[in-house]
Formats: C-alpha cells, structure tokens, sequence
C-alpha cells in the first residue's frame, strides 16, 4: 500500500485493465461522493453501441478493485468544521461514523465500519441497479452540464476596474490579496457561510457556536471552510477571466468538487486539464498532482520496485517519474498510520456503542410524493426561506412530470393521471403549512426594482412575457397559482377530489417548466397568497372587494382571451370524451352531418389535440368531469396588499384589471398627476437571452431610470410636490431616449454570439409595457391604509402608485412556445 491518492472519473475510465490491480496496490485510493455520483450517472447515458450497464459496472469494479477509502460530502464536513468538530487538512481521512468501543480494561477505541458507498459499487460491479437508481441516475446527467456565461457576466461587473490578468498566477494574487484580502472578518465568515447554501437552522447553530468562541478569523475557527472558500473564488473568477477551462458544455463545476476534496489525500490523479491547472494553487507543499498518462506508465516502474527491496536503491534510473516520487516520499507515512489504525481495532474486545453523528442532507427532493410530516425533514419546514421552497417546487414539478425518471413527452402525457395530482399537492401542501410566517416572505427589503406579475399562467402569455422581464427588473415575483389544499372545501380539493383537476394540474406543472430558468436564475419568485394563509385577511379583502364592486363588463381584450382560453378546453373536452358520447356531442352541434362526416369531425378533433402537447390523450371527462382554472392573481385589494408588502410594480394584462387600477386614481381628483411611458417587450424561445443583454448599457440606465420612479412609492407625501412631476418627467424622457438604442443593442447581442437570428429570437418586439406612474385618490389612499391595518403595518403615506400592463401590437399571432 502507498500514499493516499484522490481519483476521478477521467483516471479510472482512462487507465487500462492492468492497471488496476497496479493502482491499487501501490496506493490507498480515495473516493469522493462525486466520482460515485459521476458513475451512477453513466447508467442512462447514450454512448453509441455501448451498454450503459456494462459501463458503470466496469467503472464501478474498477473501483473498488483493492483497497479504499470514501470520504464524506464536502457539505457534512464544511458544517462539521463550522459547528466545531476537527476536519484536519492533512491527508486523513475525516470519519463521522465512527463507533466509540471500550474493552475491558475501559480503554476506549473506536471500529469503522465498511462505507455503505463500498457495498453500493460492489453491486453495480454486479449489475444491480434497483429503479431508484435509473431515476437518480437521470437527475445527475439532466444537471450534469453548466452554462458558465451568466457567472462570466455576474463576475466581470467585478473584474471591470481590474486590467487583465497575463496569467492563472496573477489572477489568484488578486483573489488572495484584493479580494478576499480585502474582506473584513464579518464578512468573510458570512460570505464563506453563504457559499455551502446552509439551512436556516443549520446557519444558527453554525453562528451560534462562532459566537462562543469570540468569532475567531475563519482560517482559525475553520481551515477547511477557509479552503472551501478560496477555492471556490479562484474557480468563479477563473472562469470569467477565461483563466481556467469551461464552454457552454463543460463540466468545471463538477469538476471543482473533486477539488474540494483536496485536503484528504497526498497525491490528486486526474486527466482533467481543469484540474492539472487549478491544483497547484490549491494543494499543500507536500501534496503532487499526477497526470493520468504519467501515473499509467509510472505504475508498471512501481509494480518492478514493490519486489521487498529497498525502493530507493532502484530509484536512480527513474529519478524523473514525478508519480514515483510522489510514491516514495509518502510511503512511510502511510506504514505508520496503518499500523495505528490496526492496533486500535485490535483494541475492541467488547462494544458500548454510542449515538453515531448524523448525516447532514442538504437535498429536499421529494420522491414518491412521500409526506413530509412523515419524514425527517417535518421540523425543518418552518425554517425553510423562500428560494428553498420554490426550490423544492421545481423538484416536485418534475417528478410528477416524470422529467427526473426520463420519461418522453409522449410517456409523460399518456401516464399523468389522479395519482400525479394527489400526490403532487399533498406534498405542496406538506411545503405550505397553514402556519406558515407568510408576512415574512413577503417583506424581503432587496434595495432593488421588483415587478408582480399578474398574468394568466399558462404557456402561452408565460412564455411572451417572463423571460424579458430581467432587463428591466433586478427581480421579479408572482402569487402562486397552485391551489391551495388547506383552504380548499373538499369538493373543490385537488387532494379529497384529484381526479376532476388532472388537465389543470397539467396545464400548471407544464408552465411552471417554462419559467424554470428564471427561478434557478433567481430572478423570479413564487410568493405565497396572504388569503391562503389567514381566513380574516381572507374574508376582509373579498368582502371589500364585493362592495367596491357593483358590476363589470369585460373588454373586447378580455373576451378575445377568454375565448381563446375557452375554446381550447372545449376541444380538450370533446376529445377526451368515449366514442359514444363524443358523437353525441357533434350530433347535438349539427343533427345534419351524416355518419362519415361526424367521424371525420372527430378524427379531425383528436388528431388537432395529438398535435397540443398540454393534452392528455388518456383522459375521461365522462364520470367526474373536470376543473380548469384561470390564474391571474386575485383582486385589486389584495394586488395592492401584496404589491406594498413587496415594494413591487404590479405587471398585468387585463382591461378589467386597469379599470380596477383606474378606480384609485381618478383624473376629476385635487391632486391628481399622472404619466405615462412605453418600453418593447421581445418573444425570445432561449431563457438565457435577457441574462445575455440585460447587462448593456441601455438596459443597465433602464432599470436604474425605473428604480429612480419606483423610490416614490415608499415616500410619504399626500400632495404632489413640484420636484416629483418634473423628476418623473425627467425619467420618461430619458427612458424613451433609449428606446432605439435597445432594438440594436439586442440585435448586437446576436450578431456578436454568432447565433442565427430567426434560430433563437423573433427580432421585432411583439408587445409594449406601458408603465402608469399615478397618484391615488380617495378610494386608493383608503384600501392601502385598511391593507396597513389588516396586516398590523404602519401606512407609510404614499400618494403614488406605480403598475403596468402589456399590450400586445397590432398583428400578433398567439401561439404556444412548447
């Protein structure tokens, strides 16, 4: 046995079958949990003729062909060294499970048992793989790939004052000195906290503990989070400075796991050019870096000097074998520290077991739509933020979606049925408990512009009007258009009565797919709705609502979309129906048509319905029939209510929901000022394209013009000052100036990204966002101040409100980006 050597993937796939049993000899091979994950995720890879079976078994033998050791996730030792347990940065190996034993002498000693993660490959080496295993299997190659151009552009605002770095060397100066040399203690510790994406409670008890040592420096209280850090802003700037390896396909972030394994071995072996450039910066003096092709022809120079001489009588002719060098030098080392573990095992005549340490498990993935009052996670749900539960919503979206378990769309919309809806909503409604401290989610002070959006969620208004919101917003929110099971009678309950909500809950999982990016982005949020959580809210901005409200007629908009909407559940309804009642329906429509022309009718409806990806061809309506909704958010009042709470703009599409807006603010009033502005609104089928742009100068003096209307809404003034008509004049003005500036600085973009225009983006903008900067009347003044009362908040006074709405140009097609 030889020194403690880190592998990868790219080691034990590149090395030939002879030099495995090589490897394993002259070394004590390390294994980190994300050469396991890469392994696992090769059994649903396609690889030409390949069987991914015999590959992840051969991966998987290969392995474990001699002796091993598995380290812990990175994440469970970083909150170790946080929480004040020992993680040495030596080359040993850190255990948490192991058992305290004491003979019976009293000595204590300690057993180590066999790592679950050995048995695991052991039976990939046989071909065993149970079906959770393909669904895991499917999640790591769906996430195994990295855009790195929005954390090129997230890094280079900082690196734009910097002059470019000549080389890797400099640029890691910089981080050490300028950057986080630079860092005061506080700031550093929260910044290297924030990193590791805690839980609420697991950041308590991590602070908690700092605090009882007088917060030392993090070098001192935690080298190994102190490590975890550096290495993680040597990688991000890397990556922007172009310094460090990673196209649109590249696997770095996976890659720099490994590299936070560092410190628990002597030697790293890898033939990832990645790693062979960020090691050096990273390791310890006495640790080496090998590259796969020098450890292959090194092991056969070992394997000749392995015969029980002196090794360094016979290292003259091979004095230039960096992998034998590393061998030699820590193979002393490793003798001792095997005789002191062999000893204390011997130790233990007889066990007194103590409570072993827990796993700390960062994933809520919910699988099999398994409670969560029923799992270990229950007591956490309470501390659960925000982005941790949209989070958790993207998990659950796709596995009922059957997206994780990689089913096709033609799979995914033959098997979607009640057991999907059931199961989706009792774990929704396990993440939303009727207790939950909604208030404070919505209060999140950002220091930034913010838009709700009030629009019909489904695929079609989503997919032309969220994703070109980031250029002119930093952020932006929407009251979740989930249904909510605890505030629901049981006749309308998705979970007491699934199988009438199986085509709306369809309908939602799949627009929540289209807004995806923007939540992992985190530029949109789900907010949780005040009424769901509180039936006094609840009865108060509904009732308020029915007396303001004496009758309504709705627009030629509103009904073209109602229209549209509702034709297109009719014909999903005709078309799920039996044979029989289907003809019956057509025969009621026309009682002329003859047989073959009702048959081609319905030929013609089922054939238009295989077409709509939304529809579910297995479907019956017959029995239960079915429930639709349309989500565009709630009342004026609660619009109101929510909009103050968040300090954001409302956004919406509606001619009824204006002439709510124009109720608060009538022009007849003493003091009534308003303004009007237009800014385009762009259909792009590429979600990372705002993120591409939005940082241009024309978009950056956009959002920083809006910001500057938007900080009037938080002032408290009741009559309009002169300095706020001519400061939001002076704003419109700007903001029209720019407005031809951003049709060539999107086509710019494009020219410049060598991709084919008419491929990704329908260059004329299709829509306007008309943003209505207004002050309240009466009635308006009044709703916010009873929202104020409602919710226990002081009115701060305000007199002016601010909102707009998209208006689709003349000429435009509706169609479904899907």
């Amino acid at each position: 046995m030889g020194p403690m050597l880190l592998i990868d993937k790219s080691l034990v796939n590149g090395l030939g079958r002879s030099h495995i049993p090589l490897l394993h000899r002259s070394y004590h091979v390390v294994i980190s949990p994300t050469l396991i994950r890469e392994i696992l995720g090769d059994l649903v890879k396609e690889d030409g003729d390949k069987d991914p079976q015999e590959t992840v078994s051969l991966l998987a033998g290969r392995t474990t062909d001699g002796s091993a050791f598995v380290l812990s996730d990175y994440r469970k030792m970083a909150f170790a060294s946080l929480t004040g347990e020992e993680v040495p940065l030596t080359g040993q190996i850190p255990s948490f499970e192991a058992v305290t034993v004491r003979n019976k002498r009293g000595e204590l000693g300690y057993i180590l048992e066999q790592p679950k993660e050995i048995e695991l490959l052991r039976k990939w080496k046989s071909k065993q793989f149970s079906a959770q295993e393909f669904e895991t299997a499917q999640y790591i190659r769906n996430a195994g790939t990295f855009d790195s151009s929005t954390l090129k552009k997230n890094c280079k605002e900082i690196l734009k004052s910097r002059p470019g770095f000549q080389s890797l060397d400099k640029l890691v100066e910089w981080v050490d000195s300028d950057f986080i040399g630079t860092m005061t203690k506080q700031e550093k510790f929260i910044s290297a906290v924030n990193l590791l994406g805690l839980l609420p409670h697991q950041k308590k008890r991590v602070f908690e503990a700092w605090n009882r040592e007088s917060c030392p420096p993090l070098e001192v209280y935690s080298p190994y989070v102190n490590f975890i850090q550096r290495a993680v802003y040597i990688y991000n700037f890397g990556i922007a400075s172009e310094k460090l390896p990673s196209g649109k396909s590249a696997k770095s972030h996976v890659d720099l796991e490994y590299i936070l394994y560092l410190p628990f071995c002597m030697a790293f072996a890898s033939g990832d050019r990645f790693h062979q450039k960020i090691s050096p910066f990273l390791m310890r003096p006495d640790q080496t870096f090998l590259y796969k092709d020098d450890v292959q022809k090194d092991l056969k120079i070992i394997d000749s000097l392995s015969d029980g001489d002196d090794p360094r009588e016979k290292l003259a002719e091979f004095d230039a074998s960096l992998t034998l060098t590393s061998w030699l030098e820590h193979l002393d080392g490793i003798g001792r520290a095997s005789q002191k573990n062999s000893s204390r095992e011997n130790s233990a005549d007889e066990l007194s077991i103590s409570e072993i340490m827990g796993m700390i498990d960062n994933s809520y993935v919910v699988s099999d739509g398994k409670r969560y009052k029923e799992s270990k996670f229950h007591q956490s749900i309470k501390e659960l933020d925000l982005e941790q539960r949209n989070h958790i919503l993207l998990d659950l979206v796709e596995h009922e979606l059957g997206i994780k378990q990689g089913l096709s769309f033609k799979e995914r919309r033959e098997t979607f049925g009640v057991e999907n809806v059931k199961r989706f909503y009792s774990s929704y409604a396990d993440i939303w408990p009727p207790d939950t401290d909604y208030l404070s989610m919505l209060r999140q002070p950002s220091g930034k512009n913010r838009a709700c959006v009030y629009i019909d969620f489904s695929t079609e208004p989503v997919s032309r009007v969220i994703p070109f919101l980031p250029i002119y917003f930093d952020s932006f929110l929407m009251v979740d258009p989930a249904l909510h099971p605890w505030s629901m009678k049981p006749e309308m309950n998705p979970i007491a009565s699934p199988e009438k909500f199986i085509l709306d809950t369809y309908e939602y999982l799949n627009s929540v797919i289209f807004v995806m990016p923007q939540i992992l982005m985190k530029r949109l949020s789900f907010v949780p709705d005040p009424s769901n959580f509180n039936s006094t809210v609840r009865e108060d901005l509904v009732g308020r609502a029915k007396k303001r409200v004496k009758s309504s007629t709705p627009s030629a908009r509103d009904l073209e979309t109602l229209q549209r909407k509702s034709r297109r559940m009719i014909a999903d309804w005709l078309a799920c129906l039996p044979e029989d009642k289907f003809k019956e329906q057509i025969k009621m429509y026309d009682p002329s048509l003859s047989e073959m022309q009702i048959i081609d009718c319905m030929n013609y409806f089922r054939e238009e319905r295989r077409k709509d990806p939304r529809h579910l061809p297995n479907f019956d309506l017959s029995k239960k029939g079915s429930i639709q909704f349309w989500r565009t958010g709630g009342n004026l009042e609660q619009m109101m209510l929510v909009s103050e709470l968040t300090s954001s703009v409302p956004i919406f599409e509606s001619d009824m929901r204006l002439a709510e807006v124009c109720e608060i603010s009538d022009p007849q009033s003493e003091f009534h000022d308003s303004l009007t502005f237009d800014v385009p609104l762009f259909v792009s089928n590429d979600p990372f394209l705002a993120e591409i742009i939005r940082d241009l100068d024309p978009f950056t003096e956009m959002r920083k013009l809006i910001n500057d209307l938007l900080r009037w809404k938080e002032k408290p003034v009741i009559k309009i000052p002169a300095e706020l008509s001519k400061d939001l004049v002076g704003c419109a003005q700007a903001l029209e100036k720019h407005l031809d500036e951003i049709g060539k600085a999107i086509h710019l973009a494009f020219s410049e990204d060598n991709h084919k225009m008419e491929e990704n983006f329908f260059a004329d903008s299709h829509a306007i966002l008309r943003f209505h900067v207004r002050t309240l009347n009466q009635l308006g003044i009044d709703i916010k101040r009873k929202n104020s009362e409602l919710i226990g908040s002081a009115d701060n006074n305000a007199n002016v409100f601010v909102f707009a709405e998209v208006i689709l140009r003349d000429g435009f097609v509706y169609r479904d980006f899907v």
